[in-house]
């Protein structure tokens, strides 16, 4: 099996898109698939970018699907806690200025027309690992991680000691 390591879309839909093409994956059925392949996406689906929603629709089938799998980012991270209150009045991630300019393209273009849809991402972060682990590749997480030519295919990955996975079955070698 060839994993294929993604991060950062930032809600950049037809850049995705794109990559996926390029290595190999097929739209069928209203996801994207590829014989001997599988994607792990590493967090960072939304802000910024112009289709938030489509990412997460493209990520999420994909992994529904078994054609990939996915941890937690920290942007995604951050929506949790923006959008989790705190039980004293306010919510875990603090809605300063700079913060809601941070999330602002999410609100805008998911969050507010899809409030329902939204609550759906928020229980799907909520399940995402924070790591992954398996037998036959490199354990990996977005955060702290060492790596070289990673777009060649060739990456390296290493995991503080301190990280422990969201889920015990949190490996590529069992579906999500």
């Amino acid at each position: 099996m060839t994993y294929d390591v993604i991060g950062d879309i930032h809600g950049h839909a037809e850049e995705l898109r794109t990559l996926l093409r390029q290595l190999g994956y097929e739209e069928r059925n209203g996801g994207y698939v590829a014989e001997g392949r599988n994607a792990i996406f590493v967090g960072d689906f939304i802000d910024r970018g112009p289709a938030i929603r489509e990412v997460l629709q493209i990520a999420r089938a994909m992994v529904s699907r078994n054609g990939a799998y996915a941890v937690l980012g920290n942007h995604e991270f951050n929506a949790l806690c923006y959008h989790t209150p705190d039980g004293a009045g306010s919510f875990l991630r603090p809605h300063s200025t700079k913060n809601a300019h941070q999330h602002q393209a999410t609100v805008d273009q998911l969050v507010l027309p899809y409030p329902d849809e939204w609550r759906s991402y928020l229980r799907w972060f909520k399940d995402l690992p924070l790591f992954w682990r398996s037998t036959d590749c490199e354990s990996f997480t977005p955060r702290g991680m060492k790596m070289r030519s990673a777009w060649s295919g060739v990456a390296r990955f290493t995991i503080p000691t301190f990280w422990r996975p969201r889920r015990p079955d949190a490996d590529l070698n069992s579906p999500q």
